[in-house]
């Protein structure tokens, strides 16, 4: 996988990685039309390596990769269509959104709170900010107040870890030799992971986390293999979550016009809670919907940040 360094300054860059999967419906025609386009075999190969799946659920995740209509469905089919459709526009989508504004919004509250007894605070590692605020919040609009690394914070290292091994982990020559703190990050993971499932508190995590737990038990997949699975996922959810909100911040910050024109715009639609709030700008209603249809600038250096500053797999 390659990564892209483009430095701004002198901070600390995160390497680039943003995934666009094309559109489900699409992509299955394509693949029904020709078997050579299909990704689907290369995945079970590449997740073997890097999550460390045992050979029995490899044999499982083989089975009826890519159906076509009639077919009987393999694990992976399932998984793709459920994740795809469930991501895609609508109404679960919007709940997922809003409960991941509200746990980020928690954790700047949180933050904001603990600098005000500081009449100077100190600098912060930007990037180092960011990625504990993404991997934070994700962890709980997902798999809930008892997630992993809520209960172990020390875990937040173990999972950084892992992400920057992952090259190494793909080669996978006697991984807890060559890529030695990604493997262990990993392990440390999975092993708080099946935890977490054997309590049952996925229970109390997002639904899609319940579903594809669901789905990974009803193919035969063993509770330590599932939580490996649910590590690809937590993955997915916060690298890419943190590379765009660094690279997005960081533009708006350096420029102070844009900063201002940003900040405007955001400000124009807040909305006070109630007439008594209206000094205290956290009491502030905001639509989230008003983001995109009514700021325009916030918008465009969304898309410009991906656009530039983001290699794109299509898979």
């Amino acid at each position: 996988m390659r990564n892209r360094h483009l430095p701004i300054f002198t901070l600390p860059v995160p390497k680039s990685r943003i995934y666009i999967v094309t559109e489900p419906s699409l992509a299955a025609a394509v693949q029904r039309a020709s078997k050579v386009l299909s990704f689907a075999p290369i995945i079970p190969e590449v997740t073997e390596r890097v999550l460390g799946l045992d050979e029995a659920t490899m044999e499982i995740t083989r089975k009826d990769l890519d159906p076509g209509p009639g077919d009987e469905r393999g694990f992976l089919a399932d998984i793709q269509e459920m994740v795809y459709t469930w991501f895609g526009p609508g109404s679960y989508l919007n709940e997922v959104t809003l409960d991941a504004a509200q746990e980020i919004r928690n954790e700047i509250l949180a933050y904001s709170s603990s600098q005000e007894t500081h009449a100077n605070p100190d600098p912060i590692d930007f990037l180092a900010w960011v990625r504990h605020l993404v991997t934070v919040s994700t962890g709980k609009y997902f798999y809930g107040p008892q997630n992993p690394i809520a209960l172990d914070p020390a875990l937040e290292q173990c999972f950084w870890d892992f992400d920057h091994g992952l090259g190494k982990l793909l080669m996978n020559v006697i991984p807890s030799v060559t890529a030695r703190k990604a493997y262990k990050g990993r392990e440390q993971l999975v092993k708080a992971l099946e935890k977490y499932l054997e309590d049952g508190n996925h229970h109390t995590g997002s639904k899609i986390v319940q579903k594809r737990v669901e789905i990974a038990l009803r193919h035969g997949w063993t509770l330590r293999a599932t939580a490996r699975s649910e590590l690809s996922f937590l993955f997915a959810g916060i690298v890419n979550a943190t590379t765009s909100t660094f690279w997005i911040l960081l533009q708006i910050f350096a420029e102070p016009q844009l900063l201002s024109t940003v900040r405007g715009e955001i400000a124009g639609v807040l909305r006070p809670g109630r007439r008594d709030e209206a000094s205290h700008p956290e009491k502030y209603r905001l639509n989230i919907t008003d983001l995109k249809d009514r700021c325009p600038m916030l918008v465009a250096v969304y898309r410009e940040c991906l656009r530039l500053g983001s290699d794109n797999y299509h898979p």
